[in-house]
């Protein structure tokens, strides 16, 4: 909204937004977008970059929601796409979400300050299934050589390890 510097009336601007995409990968373009809209996922970013500013304090059942609704996402695209693009999709999404699960820090450990920590909250009441996820997961599963979030997850899993 804006006071327009002749009238004195408030003049509000409404711009429709209209996302599409085209080019080789098209399907897979389309398909990052709806996992996010259908899944409330944060937007998708990197972490090491100097203009990275965007990483709340989320609920960490967002990225356990995620997982979840990977799959069904994958299953009801997987004839849209090649089998080695929903493949490398389906890897690098659960890098990503794996990755924020691994930097997520329990509720009652930072409650007092939550500003410090930029990250995803484990909720108290889902700390032990959180963990036990996490205590399973295996790297090698879904790692892609070329993939900037399974590389991210890589560090994730370095730094917990040297916590631990």
């Amino acid at each position: 909204m804006r006071i327009d510097s002749i009238a004195t009336t408030k003049m509000e601007y409404v711009v429709p937004e209209r996302i599409t995409f085209s080019g080789d990968h098209q399907k897979e373009s389309e398909f990052l977008n709806n996992f996010q809209e259908q899944t409330n996922f944060p937007p998708l970013e990197i972490h090491n970059v100097h203009l990275f500013t965007a990483r709340t304090t989320s609920k960490a059942t967002i990225y356990l929601d995620a997982l979840t609704r990977l799959k069904q996402l994958l299953n009801a695209s997987k004839n849209n796409f090649t089998a080695e693009s929903a493949n490398y999709l389906d890897h690098e999404l659960q890098a990503y979400i794996y990755m924020n699960l691994f930097d997520a820090r329990p509720e009652d450990l930072i409650k007092d300050r939550p500003f410090l920590f930029p990250g995803p909250i484990i909720p108290v009441k889902l700390q032990f299934q959180i963990q036990s996820q996490l205590d399973t997961f295996n790297i090698h599963r879904i790692y892609n050589d070329y993939g900037i979030f399974s590389r991210q997850l890589t560090q994730s899993l370095s730094n917990i390890n040297m916590i631990a």
